[in-house]
């Protein structure tokens, strides 16, 4: 919330833009997050069977759409026009593409977290799961933040304009 209110202070014009185009996905992505947190408040309240692992379940399924939602709505915002009214269907290659790189990214640095923070005799599957995700989400990003910065190659909406140019 920090971020996203910093962001406007330095970039007022970019509120409008932000909130009234991408409305839809923005309350899906904050949707998600408080489910996301209750699952993580919930999970140990309750001692039966199942009442956990539940819990765990919504909890791994929430992280991995907030990831992906995350990623949907930095890949519109490089490809819409401002102000060309709501993006109600938000799934382009591109867009899709950053879900994809966001919800790898997400992946890793909860397993290099997981990593450094646990004991030395837990740490096993967290390695694992950074050593075999770290270079292909490496190399995911590379690709795509290089076809972004291609001319040309990224499906802009009719009448949106390149940032930089």
């Amino acid at each position: 919330m920090v971020t996203v209110a910093t962001l406007l202070a330095v970039f007022p014009r970019l509120e409008g833009f932000l909130f009234h185009d991408h409305y839809p996905l923005i309350v899906a992505v904050l949707l998600i997050w408080l489910i996301r947190d209750g699952s993580v408040w919930f999970r140990s309240r309750v001692e039966r069977p199942g009442w956990r692992g539940g819990w765990d379940r919504a909890l791994t399924g929430t992280s991995v759409a907030f990831a992906v939602g995350l990623g949907l709505l930095v890949g519109n915002l490089l490809v819409a026009e401002p102000g060309a009214g709501t993006v109600w269907m938000p799934f382009g290659w591109y867009p899709l593409l950053w879900a994809l790189t966001a919800a790898g990214v997400f992946t890793v640095h909860g397993a290099v977290f997981l990593a450094v923070r646990m004991p030395d005799d837990l740490v096993g599957a967290s390695v694992r799961t950074a050593r075999r995700w770290a270079p292909p989400v490496a190399a995911l990003n590379t690709v795509v933040v290089a076809v972004g910065l291609i001319p040309g190659t990224v499906p802009l909406q009719p009448g949106a304009r390149v940032p930089m140019a």
